[in-house]
């Protein structure tokens, strides 16, 4: 117990933090030793080094307090790996129930065999990485590298910052060739914490940043129970980005069930969270982005893929809520760019906005003409209340849109044309069961399209590859699908001139003053002058 006694023992004044360097430097050569904390605040500088393992125990968050001082030259907290010899790498490295301010990071790296490090019942406020000097490719309240079993429960990290870098709270960079080489069940395992307040001024993931772009053989990253709020980042991902993931096993990136990212920002794209080049095909379950925005693509989540050398593994929304955010680019809610997205069990993107773009709620955007992504919603997700230039609802610019019956595209607003729907060289799949079909009800439009339009011709709405001959029968496909799977059943059938517009959808309710509700500038397609009663 580090009283004043056992402080002066050590050389050390009483409630510095002196006095834990000394503890530390001291347990070198003994295993399993405990360091307590008792109630009070221990101030000075903080460059700990941890080369043995040990349990560090404080009284309680708010009880036992390290408040660092002067300037951040270094990490708070040093764990390598490389610091322990091959007996101590099988053992763990423990610090709980205490609160620190100020300083550097808690860095840990090179742990892929050891030892376990477990952080739990913490308070970390205002840590900060100001250069790479000090943290290496970023993480202001933890700067974690190459590390395996390395967990943080319970716990609050408040007003971190990363000056260079990216992650401004927590910073995971793998990059190592190979995943762990002990038999880790995890590389990280975030539960129950909440980020608050952390930015990235320079970088992206304001309060989570991860990357693992080597290692196929990459154990689980967990980011479950936890809360960003408030966020930050000078580029992607306020609340957090992925980014550069090899691994292809659908255990790589565990994130969610109960992640919820509120009032978060980004200087370029995704609001809420941003996901780029990631081979891994990613579930996100129970997850919450509301009244995020972003200064480009995807005022709440932001998806791409960029990396020639990655496989596009493609994102499934299970269960999520995506509400209130806004960008005054494309995708309100939701962006995609070369990977497929399906909005399945119960998502809904509502009352977001892309004011001075297309998409209000959620945009599909690419160039491939082989295999190109799909945006698919299912029978039970919903985009409703959203708002947009052009495309209120949903806008696919390129790749193919599959509407499942039952699915919902309502109340969404646009001030030009697309009111429910925009479509620019892209094809639309209207999936029918049974008399089921998709609902694209309410919706309004101030010029044309209150329900549907698509654009053909003319560069104002989007397009930039005019072909006079194509056919709106070429981008409107009727589709039977089974019932029970929502598999195709036979093969699509084109609409035509002699099909209704409400062969297609439920188009009921939707509405545009100054056109036909469902729509096209082409001058010859079956839509001119078709009008749907309300």
């Amino acid at each position: 117990v580090l009283e004043a006694g056992t402080c002066g023992g050590l050389g050390a004044a009483a409630s510095s933090t002196a006095c834990i360097s000394a503890a530390l430097a001291s347990v070198s050569a003994t295993l399993d030793a405990t360091i307590e904390l008792p109630a009070g605040t221990f101030s000075g500088p903080c460059n700990f080094v941890v080369s043995s393992p040990v349990r560090l125990v404080g009284a309680g968050m708010g009880v036992s307090n390290i408040a660092c001082t002067g300037p951040v030259n270094g990490a708070s907290f040093s764990i390598s790996g490389s610091d322990f010899d091959a007996s101590e790498k099988k053992r763990s490295v423990s610090i709980r129930d205490l609160s620190m301010s100020g300083g550097g990071p808690v860095a840990v790296a090179e742990t892929t065999d050891g030892p376990i490090v477990a952080l739990a019942r913490l308070v970390l406020d205002r840590l900060s990485c100001p250069d790479t000097s000090v943290c290496g490719a970023g993480g202001g309240a933890l700067s974690l590298t190459n590390v395996a079993q390395f967990s943080l429960m319970h716990s609050v990290v408040s007003g971190a910052s990363a000056g260079a870098g990216n992650g401004g709270g927590i910073g995971f960079f793998f990059t190592a060739a190979t995943g762990s080489i002990s038999i880790a069940e995890y590389s990280m395992y975030l539960s129950n914490v909440t980020l608050s307040g952390c930015s990235a001024s320079a970088g992206s993931g304001g309060g989570l940043y991860v990357t693992a772009p080597a290692a196929l053989d990459l154990k689980s990253v967990f980011v479950t129970d936890v809360r960003f709020f408030g966020c930050s980042a000078a580029v992607d991902g306020g609340g957090m980005k992925v980014a550069d993931v090899a691994a292809t096993s659908t255990s790589a990136l565990m994130i969610g069930p109960r992640l919820t990212v509120e009032a978060c920002s980004a200087g370029k794209g995704g609001g809420g969270m941003a996901m780029e080049s990631l081979a891994v095909p990613l579930v996100l379950t129970d997850v919450t982005v509301a009244v995020c925005s972003a200064a480009s693509e995807g005022g709440g989540l932001a998806v791409s893929h960029l990396s020639a050398t990655l496989n596009s593994g493609g994102l499934t929304l299970t269960g999520c809520a995506i509400s209130g955010c806004t960008t005054n680019s494309d995708g309100g809610g939701v962006y995609t760019s070369e990977v497929s997205v399906v909005l399945a069990g119960a998502t809904s993107v509502s009352g977001c906005s892309a004011s001075s773009g297309r998409g209000g709620g959620v945009l599909l955007s690419s160039n491939a003409l082989v295999n190109p992504p799909v945006l698919a919603i299912a029978s039970s997700a919903s985009v409703s209340g959203n708002m947009a230039q052009n495309g209120g609802g949903v806008a696919a610019l390129g790749g193919r849109v599959e509407l499942a019956p039952g699915s919902f595209i309502g109340d969404n607003t646009a001030s030009v044309s697309g009111g429910g729907v925009l479509v620019v060289s892209s094809r639309v799949h209207f999936g029918s069961a049974d008399g089921a079909l998709p609902r694209v009800v309410n919706n309004a439009a101030l010029v044309s399209g209150g329900g549907l339009f698509v654009c053909m011709l003319d560069s104002s709405c989007g397009q930039e590859l005019c072909n006079r001959a194509a056919k709106v029968g070429d981008v409107l496909l009727m589709q039977p699908v089974s019932n029970t799977t929502g598999a195709a059943v036979g093969a699509a059938t084109p609409f035509t001139t002699s099909t209704a517009p409400t062969s297609l959808a439920d188009f009921s309710g939707s509405s545009a003053p100054s056109g036909p509700t469902v729509a096209s500038d082409a001058a010859a397609t079956a839509l001119r002058g078709r009008t749907l009663a309300a």
